[in-house]
């Protein structure tokens, strides 16, 4: 009994001592505490909900591979869902027909001729839509086939939504016979959203192009979505691409805004910050550029809250990012100049140095660039939680028991801070090392007048055993000018 209560107390002074993080916070935000006023009356009375638009809070993650791969939001997509409802997975897109990976357990062919194009490869002629990704073909007898797979693990259903562009009537698209048009939305710039309902539950579906007359036209496809049938809840978007950065975002982001608009989203969340951080960057233009497009956004979103997620702490190749702590500094100025949120992702951790506790706990993969299913699972339950405590602070009459989210945590975690991390000194002013310089292999040094043996050695970085051996020399050897050493 003794131990057990001495074990709550020390993890209790671990828990404590953790806090100085601030890992539950996110910063007081007009437009976040007004969301949350949905949210609330979604769980407080989820029967006076009268319309979609009501009962449907919606969130839309953008990022890079972070999000791409969707283990941190769909382990936020997760909390949130138990909590709120599930009302959707939100948009699907077959990264896989792009050379890329994901999403689990969908399998995804084409027939025909297609390209693809996403915000780090732009087409001029194609934009790319919400899930920063786009497919393309102007061919007539292209197609589409997708089935899921029993590693798919969202539920699927009889409703479905296509998001699509085509630029003109001379192309037109139908799924397999199981499905039954419902609804077709066409916006102006070229786009549109078709609805369908099958017979039986979705286990795939195949897209066929039809050619309505003898010209080709370009088809566009942004992907998919599975709905549910009176959904009430949270419906969770992921947009991420590998090795994306913010301002590749920000300078393909026409469709994106349009589709958007139509989303009407309830929070938006940025989670950039990691691949700009391996580069050196121009900090005004770079804050300038974040600001103005959170400025855009802010005028065509009035009601939307918007969340900024800092670059974790990482080391790809052993590498200490260049441009970590400026970028991490822009965001956090970010969030002083707008009404933004912060959830400060690498502060979470522990701070600078504290991707090797985390590497030590096994969070990370070796590439040390990214966390493994534990690893996001983890930053996932952290962010949840961050907006869950701002929920109650807001409806401190009628709380969440955030409870055991606390206590998945605090397993995970105490592990992680009680590894020592490296001095603070090295990730805020990092030892530049001067690179070797690697030997020509077989050259021939030309000796000159006062060389030694060790002086040439020390010249072409090798060391003056190996010189004495290539050359049958010993240390009492004599060299003269003009004699040819052969280097290691």
């Amino acid at each position: 009994m003794k131990a057990t209560i001495l074990f709550f107390l020390l993890t209790l002074i671990h828990f404590t001592a953790y806090n100085q993080y601030d890992f539950v916070q996110l910063n007081p935000s007009a437009k976040l505490d007004n969301a949350m006023v949905k949210l609330h009356q979604i769980v407080a009375n989820p029967t006076s909900l009268s319309t979609a638009k009501d009962s449907v809070f919606t969130i839309v993650h953008f990022g890079d591979s972070h999000i791409q791969g969707d283990y941190f939001s769909g382990e936020i997509r997760r909390v949130l869902q138990e909590e709120f409802g599930d009302a959707g997975h939100g948009i699907y897109f077959p990264y896989s027909l792009c050379k890329s990976w994901g999403p689990k357990g969908l399998q995804s062919t084409s027939n025909g001729v297609w390209t693809n194009s996403h915000i780090l490869k732009p087409d001029v002629s194609n934009k790319v839509g919400l899930a920063a990704y786009e497919l393309s073909t102007i061919g007539k007898d292209a197609s589409l086939s997708f089935q899921f797979t029993e590693n798919f693990k969202e539920k699927t259903s009889t409703g479905l939504k296509i998001w699509y562009g085509m630029k003109s009537d001379a192309t037109d698209f139908h799924l397999n016979s199981k499905f039954i048009e419902k609804e077709d939305l066409k916006f102006k710039s070229g786009w549109g959203i078709r609805t369908y309902t099958s017979k039986e539950e979705i286990s795939g579906f195949d897209l066929s192009l039809i050619a309505e007359n003898t010209a080709s036209s370009n088809f566009s496809f942004y992907g998919f979505e599975l709905l549910k049938q009176a959904p009430i809840g949270i419906n969770y978007h992921h947009c991420g691409v590998v090795g994306a950065q913010f301002t590749h975002l920000i300078n393909n982001a026409d469709l994106i805004l349009e589709q958007l608009g139509y989303l009407s989203p309830d929070i938006l969340v940025f989670s950039f910050g990691t691949n700009e951080a391996y580069g050196n960057i121009d900090t005004v233009k770079y804050f300038n550029s974040i600001n103005d497009f959170i400025s855009t956004l802010n005028k065509l979103f009035p009601s939307t809250a918007i969340i900024i997620t800092t670059a974790p702490d990482t080391r790809s190749q052993g590498k200490i990012p260049p441009s970590q702590v400026n970028v991490n500094n822009q965001l956090l100025k970010l969030a002083k100049n707008q009404d933004v949120s912060i959830f400060d992702l690498n502060k979470a951790m522990g701070g600078w140095g504290s991707l090797y506790n985390w590497y030590k706990s096994k969070l990370t993969l070796d590439d040390k660039l990214h966390f493994n299913a534990a690893g996001y699972s983890l930053q996932g339950k952290m962010f949840s939680l961050a907006l869950l405590e701002r929920y109650n602070k807001n409806y401190q009459d009628s709380p969440l028991d955030i409870g055991p989210i606390k206590s998945d945590i605090l397993k995970v975690i105490v592990p992680v801070i009680n590894n020592t991390p490296i001095p603070n000194d090295e990730i805020t002013n990092p030892v530049i090392k001067k690179p070797v310089v690697k030997p020509v292999k077989g050259k021939v040094h030309i000796v000159k007048n006062g060389e030694t043996i060790s002086k040439i050695a020390q010249k072409y970085h090798v060391s003056t055993e190996k010189v004495l051996k290539l050359n049958h020399l010993t240390k009492n050897s004599i060299i003269r000018s003009g004699q040819k050493i052969k280097i290691p």
